[in-house]
């Protein structure tokens, strides 16, 4: 039977007489949170701040450019306007995701996984965005951006 009385800061969430958090009545150190790099392997820094607002951002940016050129090239709703989306909603985000970083590095990998998610994002913007609907192109720009930087 353990007694938690004896050692009041050995809870889960406490903090310890020396201020280092506890993850459980051992008394081992909870781990550091994960950040956004430490998914990349291939990225040599990891542990670089990447601000997910302004990702999103660039990648709204960029894909109401280029699927606003492929509305008028094509037409509201056209597969070049979803094409124009994706491409530039994938590009803007990955830019907005290495524009602060000190030694620029391509990732094949991350560009990849980022235009999936822009592409997945202007799928579903063709499908849930009515033609007609007012401000349709910033709609479907912010759904590009939503997949982009999921």
């Amino acid at each position: 039977l353990k007694r938690f009385w004896l050692k009041p800061w050995a809870h889960k969430g406490c903090e310890s007489w020396a201020g280092v958090a506890m993850s459980s009545a051992e008394g081992r150190p909870r781990p550091e949170p994960m950040k956004f790099d430490d998914f990349d392997e291939d990225d040599g820094e990891g542990g670089v701040d990447v601000c997910i607002l302004g990702v999103a951002a660039a990648s709204a940016f960029f894909a109401g450019i280029f699927g606003a050129v492929g509305m008028l090239l094509a037409g509201p709703q056209s597969f070049a306007q979803v094409l124009g989306q994706a491409v530039g909603g994938g590009f803007g985000a990955y830019t907005g995701a290495n524009m602060h970083k000190e030694v620029q590095h391509f990732s094949m990998k991350r560009l990849c996984w980022i235009l999936c998610g822009a592409a997945g994002g202007s799928l579903a913007s063709w499908i849930a965005v009515p033609m007609d609907m007012d401000f349709a192109m910033f709609g479907c720009s912010v759904l590009t951006s939503t997949g982009a930087v999921a």
